[in-house]
């Protein structure tokens, strides 16, 4: 044999060899990619299930997501409209506020100007009782001079008549008597 088949030959076998590991090491690839493959396959299926139940428990979430908001919008609506009603509330009380404040106001200048005309009437009524106390004095004052001139009027009278019963008597003597009587005094003198 010559060097050139032998070096075939050796090659040959070398690549046998070769050819033996690679068909080995490809049954075991084959082996191993098989249960790898069922492991992949079985992680499939349970990844599957996980995405499944990942995509349940996600509607389930999604679901007592919009429940939730339902219930927070109905709150919210609530609560808006409890504010509403307290803003409106608050408003009426402010606008209240302001007719008390007004009618305040109205009711100090009416007892301003009240206080001013009680001031005013009590010293018209000072005023009066001063006045009145005045003329009751005068009237006193009056009441003693006439009293007085009454007391003097009586005296003249009496005196009148005491004068008349005299000038009567004389006069009745007078005529008894036979003479005529005198003539009337010149002056009546007080």
């Amino acid at each position: 044999m010559s060097t050139a088949g032998k070096v075939l030959v050796v090659l040959s076998v070398l690549m046998m060899a070769v050819w033996v590991v690679l068909v080995a090491a490809v049954a075991q690839l084959n082996t191993n990619a098989n249960q790898t493959l069922a492991k992949i396959q079985a992680d499939v299926g349970k990844l599957q299930a996980d995405v499944d139940q990942a995509e349940q428990n996600a509607l389930d979430l999604r679901e007592r997501i919009n429940a939730e908001q339902v219930a927070k919008e109905r709150s919210l609506y609530l609560v808006r409209t409890r504010l509403a009603k307290a803003e409106a509330t608050i408003t009426g009380s402010q606008a209240d506020l302001s007719q008390l404040k007004i009618q305040i106001d109205n009711y100090t200048k009416a007892l301003a100007s009240a206080r001013e005309d009680l001031n005013l009437r009590n010293r018209e009524k000072a005023d009066l009782e001063k006045a009145k106390a005045d003329e009751e004095s005068t009237v006193n004052r009056i009441k003693g001079e006439n009293a007085e001139l009454l007391g003097r009027l009586t005296q003249l009278r009496a005196d009148f008549q005491e004068t008349l019963r005299k000038n009567t008597s004389e006069v009745q003597a007078q005529i008894k008597g036979g003479r005529k009587p005198a003539g009337r005094p010149a002056s009546l003198s007080r």
